[in-house]
């Protein structure tokens, strides 16, 4: 009990493989091990890594958006950077709660804040390219939407999901051949990723843009690729301001 009074509040309690009870504590980020029918006996201490807790705390707030309780989101996002202030998916955690109270601005500043934070890259690349989508989707502004496009793909170059958000970007600016070329990396990427949905969804935009730049022959591989996802039971459609999609990522 002494042990579990200096360390804070408990904050997370599992059961670890072997089969002893772990709870884990803030703002210390200890661990203390016991046995299920034992609790009070102390075997052991651990340790908490920051961005392990914060994962928690963005999987609650990932939840609740899920189920709509958007105001519900904040305050685990708010304790996720916390813990860890250094971690870009924190502040994404934000930053999708306020994009879904319909604050933009508010959620720009938070995804921002990701693009400057510390680690992991991937999530930095991310966070630009929620700007990117903001830019583009909310505020009509192509060319900032363009430039935090850019970044995100420096970044993470093997994003399959930026290469097919950037290609549905260049062809609403009507850059046909560029948007082919970035829906191609994408369906490549997300295919060798095992990412199914994206690949496909890749697909099916390169299908309807060859078809309609009369290249019906070209078209035709996507076609028969997408006539078997569907069969399997494919849906779509996906996209970074997707709820149900983007949390694979996120």
């Amino acid at each position: 009990a002494d042990v579990r009074s200096r360390s804070g509040l408990p904050v997370l309690t599992q059961t670890r493989k072997d089969g002893q009870r772990e709870e884990h504590f803030f703002p210390q980020l200890m661990g203390v091990i016991t046995s299920l029918d034992q609790p009070d006996v102390v075997l052991a201490m651990s340790y908490l890594a920051p961005a392990t807790l914060a994962n928690v705390y963005c999987d609650l707030s990932q939840q609740a958006i899920r189920e709509r309780r958007y105001a519900d989101a904040k305050e685990p996002a708010d304790n996720a950077v916390l813990v860890d202030p250094d971690y870009a998916r924190a502040f994404l955690a934000q930053g999708i709660h306020f994009y879904y109270l319909k604050e933009i601005d508010e959620a720009m500043v938070r995804f921002v804040a990701a693009t400057r934070a510390k680690y992991p890259a991937r999530k930095v690349a991310h966070a630009h390219a929620w700007l990117a989508a903001v830019y583009w989707l909310k505020k009509s502004q192509p060319e900032p939407a363009r430039a935090e496009f850019v970044k995100a793909l420096a970044i993470a170059p093997d994003f399959d999901l930026l290469f097919l958000e950037y290609g549905r970007f260049l062809k609403a600016q009507k850059e046909l051949d560029a948007a082919v070329n970035a829906l191609v990396k994408a369906s490549e990427l997300g295919q060798a990723q095992g990412q199914t949905q994206t690949a496909n969804e890749a697909r099916m935009e390169l299908a309807i843009l060859l078809v309609g730049r009369k290249a019906s022959g070209q078209a035709l591989p996507y076609l028969t690729q997408l006539a078997a996802w569907v069969d399997g039971g494919g849906k779509s459609s996906v996209s970074i301001l997707n709820a149900d999609y983007i949390y694979a990522y996120y």
